[in-house]
């Protein structure tokens, strides 16, 4: 089958992830089910925010309560009704449900940027392009905007950015009189002294991520994935790709790398709180969640620009590379029976004013250009971090992050196959080289199955 395109009426039936391993099959919406187009004037919103009107929101944020009832206190005409979804997966399966039944369906969806394409191409998502294009897309810079562009239209609105970090326990590498690394050389060494010091700590923990595999890779300088019309490549074996895996291989041989412990599990975050782990490799929203799931090791956290391949003394090219992890945005259902308000809600939540300052209170990393230049949120010093202004480090990684990033048009399918293949080199059974290839094989077959002309 095709997928929607600018000059085509086919449309893409993806399958999406459910939890970590597993995934069902589910259609979509037919072509033309629902209009995915919107055009209109800022008054029109406006005045569409005096009516009396209800949307739904669907999002698993914390703040999006708090943020829904001071939009209707500006707006009192208008009622958000807020479900707290539980989790991206559980979203994206209702929301892919709810189109496929014509029925049910939120006006306003919380939505990482990986899965945008997916929706997008589906014609699941109303392409806000025209209207962006009145000012909306200028509160954004170009790489963040760059996130719900696809395809020549604009599929959600930024809310927040990831930039990729490295935090680290200043404690830690102060007890072992070892320097916090500037390149993965220096990750390295510092892995192996801190377990030759202690044998029962040790760099960080990974079991496995897909998403956070993707960021160091796109750090790294790969570019797996490209999609135009039905034309899609995907070669994970590019020199990013396998710069990553050598280096992160290398360290899982040497078993400098603790891999029985996955992200988010009780003991990942006995070992954050005690010292177990000296880093970890996260986008800057893994400030807030360290507060909020590792309080007890408050002040001893530190955060620092993320290593680089190289330190330029070689001759090569000394400017640094970033890269985005995770981060999300606000969408409009093409089903919304309300997109003028939703639109208008859309616009509230991630550029006013009121918003941002809720976003920033809560430890969130903006994506208004004009917040993330301002003194008063540079200059925040946190006290979890030892009173660091931490959101200076974040600004600089937003900077570095490279261009030219694509996700697949089903990232959330290929993230539910990553633990089968590339896991695989984690659970030391074979190489992360060997991983990536298994990972590409599957990705190609599934393209292949929904309709691309697959080129590897």
């Amino acid at each position: 089958m095709a997928m929607r395109d600018a000059g085509s009426r086919g449309f893409l039936r993806p399958v999406l992830a459910i939890g970590a391993v597993t995934a069902l099959a589910l259609t979509g919406c037919a072509p033309g089910d629902f209009e995915t187009g919107f055009t209109a004037t800022a008054d029109e919103i406006e005045a569409a925010l005096h009516e009396e009107t209800t949307i739904d929101f669907w999002s698993w944020s914390p703040q999006a309560a708090d943020m829904a009832r001071a939009f209707e206190a500006e707006y009192p005409a208008v009622t958000v009704n807020v479900t707290n979804v539980g989790g991206s997966d559980v979203a994206y399966t209702k929301l892919q449900n709810a189109m496929k039944a014509g029925s049910g369906i939120p006006d306003v969806v919380y939505m990482e940027y990986l899965a945008m394409p997916q929706f997008a191409l589906q014609g699941s998502l109303t392409d806000l392009e025209d209207y962006a294009n009145g000012g909306l897309s200028d509160h954004f810079s170009d790489e963040i905007w760059s996130q719900v562009a696809i395809r020549g239209g604009a599929y959600g609105v930024p809310l927040d950015s990831g930039p990729l970090v490295l935090y680290y326990r200043a404690d830690v590498f102060e007890r072992h009189g070892i320097e916090v690394p500037t390149t993965w050389a220096e990750y390295a060494d510092a892995a192996r002294q801190l377990h030759e010091a202690d044998p029962t700590a040790y760099i960080t923990a990974d079991a496995g991520d897909g998403n956070g595999a993707l960021a160091m890779i796109w750090q790294a300088g790969g570019t797996p994935f490209a999609s135009s019309g039905e034309d899609l490549s995907v070669d994970l074996a590019d020199t990013g790709s396998t710069a990553w895996a050598d280096m992160w291989g290398g360290l899982l041989a040497d078993g400098l790398i603790d891999n029985g412990v996955a992200q988010w599990s009780n003991e990942w975050r006995r070992g954050m709180a005690d010292g177990r782990y000296a880093t970890w490799v996260a986008g800057a929203w893994g400030g807030s969640a360290l507060a909020s799931h590792v309080p007890s090791a408050a002040g001893q956290w530190r955060v620092t620009d993320i290593p680089q391949y190289t330190d330029g003394t070689d001759g090569a090219d000394p400017q640094r590379t970033g890269a985005q992890s995770g981060g999300s945005g606000l969408t409009v259902p093409a089903g919304s029976d309300d997109k003028l308000a939703a639109v208008g809600f859309t616009q509230w939540m991630t550029t006013s004013e009121t918003a941002n300052r809720m976003w920033v209170e809560a430890g969130q990393v903006p994506a208004v250009s004009d917040v993330l230049a301002s003194d008063a949120w540079l200059d925040i010093e946190d006290p979890y971090f030892g009173g660091q202004r931490v959101n200076r480090v974040y600004a600089e990684a937003s900077q570095a992050v490279l261009p030219n990033w694509e996700y697949l048009p089903f990232e959330p399918y290929a993230n539910s196959v990553f633990s089968d293949t590339v896991g695989q080199a984690f659970a030391g059974n074979t190489t992360l080289r060997a991983g990536l290839a298994a990972w590409e094989r599957r990705i190609t077959d599934y393209g292949r199955e929904q309709g691309f002309t697959v080129n590897e």
